[in-house]
């Protein structure tokens, strides 16, 4: 359920026609799930 959320979020201004891919949307943190790294590297506790 949580991997159709985040897609339907990163996809909105794709569908809404702004961008033609998600990572490009500056808003997003798509290129993070993209590159599988990140926006912000966190601690290990």
């Amino acid at each position: 359920m949580y991997n159709e959320i985040v897609w339907y979020i990163h996809q909105n201004p794709v569908v809404a026609g702004f961008v033609y891919e998600a990572e490009q949307w500056i808003y997003s943190n798509a290129k993070g799930y993209a590159n599988n790294d990140g926006m912000i590297k966190l601690a290990e506790c």
